[in-house]
């Protein structure tokens, strides 16, 4: 197939770009570029897994933002070296599309033992999860905008999970680092999720209440999600 990098008009994604490039067809996401100059890229080299974000020269967009969208059967964008350690603060907006069944998988790590992901909980909850002991879940809704933000420190107290502007719940998730990140399915091919995502926002260490709630506070004015 034909690709094109698609960049940025302030804080925005070129849009007039890439309705030229797609013109009247569809077009998927082969590559999701880290923004923070670490080459932490989220990748798909296989084109019938790669989620779409141009349908029939229409782009994806809800109230004027832009998402790409996995299929809930094989769609995924991986990195295999995230390079990340714990402690560890993601913030995820995305929309979980209605019918996702138990588990299915919005951010996975690419470990194949001593999992950690936050997963979709039969499309009323999302989870902080890990095979090792610890889970915590947190309530979320199903068809609209929202946002996650997941502190895990990896052992011990201190890992959180806060969705929109809900109180935040504590817990202790024990896993081991994460080697990779992947979005969309687990690494084994399961758990997929039908799942719009429109920011993904990785850290490392422990963000504090007070980080947290700036950062929170800062995508919600820019994607009004509560």
């Amino acid at each position: 197939g034909t690709f094109s990098d698609i960049g940025f008009k302030g804080k925005d994604l070129d849009t007039a770009t890439l309705q030229t490039f797609c013109s009247a067809t569809d077009c998927f996401v082969k590559t999701w570029y880290d923004q923070s100059g670490n080459g932490r890229n989220l990748t798909q080299a296989t084109a019938g897994s790669q989620p779409q974000i141009v349908s029939s020269g229409t782009i994806n967009t809800e109230s004027g933002r832009v998402y790409f969208q996995t299929d809930g059967t094989d769609d995924l964008l991986q990195s295999s070296n995230f390079g990340l350690t714990h402690p560890s603060s993601y913030y995820v907006v995305f929309d979980n599309i209605a019918g996702n069944g138990q588990y299915d998988a919005l951010v996975d790590s690419t470990n194949s033992t001593n999992d950690i992901a936050l997963l979709i909980n039969s499309d009323t909850g999302l989870l902080i999860w890990t095979d090792a002991a610890g889970s915590i879940t947190a309530t979320i809704a199903s068809g609209v905008r929202q946002l996650a933000a997941a502190v895990i420190m990896g052992s011990g107290a201190g890992s959180s999970l806060q969705t929109n502007n809900n109180a935040a719940v504590a817990g202790t998730p024990t896993n081991a680092n994460p080697s990779g990140l992947i979005i969309g399915r687990n690494i084994g091919g399961g758990s997929p999720g039908a799942f719009r995502y429109y920011e993904l926002i990785a850290y490392q260490g422990a963000h504090d209440t007070g980080t947290k709630n700036n950062i929170r506070q800062n995508i919600n004015t820019y994607f009004s999600i509560y």
